[in-house]
């Protein structure tokens, strides 16, 4: 027989040979039901980080196997991204912020390997976002405005600096890294905070 936990709780009668893919789909549907998702697993006392890959699914279990599966609820998931864009969001607009004094002092010397590392920031924090609406709707959350009207204005905001920079008109990339975009994150952190009160379990902190 297998030994298989779910949160260290015993699921008995799991017996082998199995394909651990058998388990996985058997368990996650009574999970879902519970509003929990499976977000680590290890076998044997080996993390698993690739367990949702083919190869990991494929692989077959025997008796005396020793499996962990490790939970979430969609709500505390959704939380924990949200906190980390709350979290990431005032370093961010720092950055714009810094660039856009550098450039209204005239200093353009790293500006372009600076205005790659926003973009990069920028990427990272709509993924973050993208992942807690995505884990709010799994868990059939209250569908929010995370990735709205911020975004297009964020967006719009990248569109222009890069046209100012490609024109080379610095002081105008100065100006939309100041105002436009740095406003329109902070716009988007008022929003993500909000957001965050509707589902963080008390263990959440939004201090920045």
């Amino acid at each position: 027989m297998l030994t298989v936990r779910v949160d260290s709780v015993l699921i008995p009668d799991v017996f082998g040979p199995i394909p651990f893919d058998a388990v996985l789909s058997a368990l996650e549907p009574v999970l879902a039901g519970e509003g929990r998702i499976v977000t680590g697993v290890r076998i044997n006392g080996v993390e698993e980080p690739a367990f949702r890959e083919a190869d990991t699914r494929a692989r077959t279990l025997a008796d005396g196997d020793e499996m962990e599966m490790v939970t979430a609820t969609a709500a505390a998931l959704s939380a924990g991204a949200l906190a980390d864009a709350v979290h990431f969001l005032p370093e961010v607009i720092g950055a714009a912020r810094t660039m856009a004094w550098q450039l209204r002092d005239d200093d353009i010397s790293d500006v372009h390997a600076g205005l790659g590392s926003l973009a990069e920031s920028l990427a990272m924090l709509t993924a973050l976002i993208q992942c807690a609406d995505n884990r709010a709707r799994d868990g059939g959350l209250a569908r929010t405005g995370w990735l709205g009207e911020d975004v297009s204005a964020v967006e719009t905001a990248i569109e222009q600096l890069g046209a100012a920079a490609a024109a080379g008109a610095w002081q105008a990339v100065a100006d939309v890294l100041e105002l436009d975009l740095a406003e329109a994150l902070e716009a988007w952190r008022t929003r993500l905070a909000a957001g965050l009160a509707t589902v963080e379990p008390p263990s959440v902190s939004t201090t920045a």
